[in-house]
């Protein structure tokens, strides 16, 4: 099965911002979000940053921001959204940036379901340790990812629209694969003379519930000070102790 890495390569980075909406909407939404966070100024990390979807609309409010992402072509719409220059951009997996990586920032996120991209629960440990160092003493970590194993995968609940136009459709469908993983299929529905094409590609995720998460925190002397639910999606804010 494909790695997420080739995941996007091959074929998501293609119709990712296509499914993700109207982007001035988008950069509205996370710049509101930005502030009721308290995310106003200083340093930002996003890590997963794709497009941009946080780290425009952090530079535009002020925010000093470097936004690393492993996908070349996600990056590059990122450059066309940051018009000015404001912002550092690394093309990296986020692992193998921290790993050379000492400087402390403010803010750091994680967010959409990027942790689950990786290949294990190992691996989250050793990033959110490595965070340790990246997060500055008075700084904030804010993870998101969804949860895909407290509620069981099983009837509707493996179904997820993402977007649908009048020529396109996006879902993605999910299923159990072990205890540990689950595997995603990302199927697209083009409409192309007049009927219906129909691509897809799959590859794993991992499972994390919120207490595995909260639980690597504590282990990495963080203090979690808020944890929101919404649906599968978790967000969880940190700080060092």
């Amino acid at each position: 099965m494909s790695t997420a890495f080739n995941h996007y390569k091959n074929f998501l980075s293609k119709i990712y911002s296509w499914s993700s909406g109207d982007k001035s909407e988008l950069f509205h939404k996370n710049a509101a979000w930005l502030m009721q966070q308290g995310i106003t100024e200083g340093t930002l990390l996003d890590l997963g940053a794709g497009f941009g979807s946080h780290a425009i609309p952090a530079a535009e409010i002020g925010l000093k921001v470097t936004a690393v992402d492993f996908s070349s072509e996600l990056l590059v719409e990122l450059k066309s959204f940051d018009t000015d220059s404001k912002i550092k951009i690394v093309e990296s997996d986020f692992v193998t940036f921290l790993r050379h990586h000492s400087e402390a920032y403010d803010y750091v996120l994680c967010l959409g379901d990027t942790l689950t991209h990786l290949d294990s629960i190992e691996i989250v440990k050793d990033l959110i340790q490595s965070l340790v160092d990246q997060v500055s003493e008075n700084g904030k970590l804010i993870l998101s990812w969804r949860d895909y194993q407290t509620t069981a995968l099983t009837n509707e609940n493996r179904f997820i629209l993402v977007r649908q136009d009048e020529k396109s459709l996006m879902t993605c469908v999910l299923e159990d694969k072990n205890n540990l993983q689950i595997t995603v299929t990302d199927l697209y529905h083009q409409k192309i003379n007049g009927e219906f094409k129909v691509s897809g590609h799959s590859y794993p995720k991992i499972k994390l519930t919120p207490q595995t998460v909260s639980d690597l925190l504590h282990q990495a002397d963080f203090d979690v000070i808020k944890t929101t639910v919404t649906g599968r999606l978790i967000e969880m804010v940190a700080t060092k102790n």
